[in-house]
């Protein structure tokens, strides 16, 4: 009884409420955590509130004000005469189907990393966001959570391959012993774009 209670909360959808303010329960899964090395009389404009998620190797985040949702993997419909590899196809969300692209190809990440080993089992989700009033679908290797990271704690993107999505990424941040990669969603959303022209 508890599993199937356990696995209906892990699998559930994300809304709004879980994307801004987290869960409020426990320290494991809320999808926001406390303030990472924020100083002590830190203001909202000191943090920002972030998805973190992975794909093979790669961690990356976007801000969760982009987010309309995180929801489980489902079929991606092909579309004929797909010029661009970037777009996958549509997938239906609330009965509206959208377009689901591949942050591998927009990012020019290496398609064959592989999953980074956490000592916990990883779940494929679908990220949903909205870019430029518009609803578009990324599919990711694993979703750690939504996180709140002091500004102050930002550094500069490495020239190194260490950051393989460089060209997108405005800053990096140390986090769990790994290098987050935190993507420009402006340039995203223009490489969006310019792949569907």
């Amino acid at each position: 009884m508890h599993e199937d209670a356990a696995a209906t909360l892990l699998d559930r959808t994300l809304n709004d409420t879980d994307l801004e303010t987290g869960h409020e329960n426990g320290a494991d899964w809320p999808w926001e955590q406390a303030i990472t090395a924020a100083p002590a009389t830190g203001t909202t404009a000191d943090v920002e509130s972030l998805l973190v998620f992975r794909i093979g190797d790669e961690c990356l985040a976007l801000p969760t004000m982009v987010f309309d949702q995180v929801t489980e993997m489902r079929r991606i419909h092909s579309l004929p005469h797909r010029r661009n590899p970037a777009m996958l196809g549509v997938v239906n969300i609330r009965g509206a189907l959208v377009i689901c692209a591949s942050l591998v190809a927009l990012l020019r990440l290496e398609a064959g990393a592989s999953p980074g080993h956490t000592g916990r089992a990883e779940y494929r989700r679908l990220l949903v966001v909205r870019a430029r009033e518009q609803l578009a679908a990324f599919p990711v290797d694993a979703v750690d959570g939504v996180w709140r990271f002091a500004r102050a704690t930002y550094e500069s993107v490495p020239t190194t391959v260490a950051c393989a999505a460089q060209p997108h990424t405005r800053a990096v941040v140390r986090w769990r012993g790994r290098t987050i990669g935190l993507l420009d969603s402006g340039l995203l959303f223009e490489t969006l774009d310019r792949s569907l022209a």
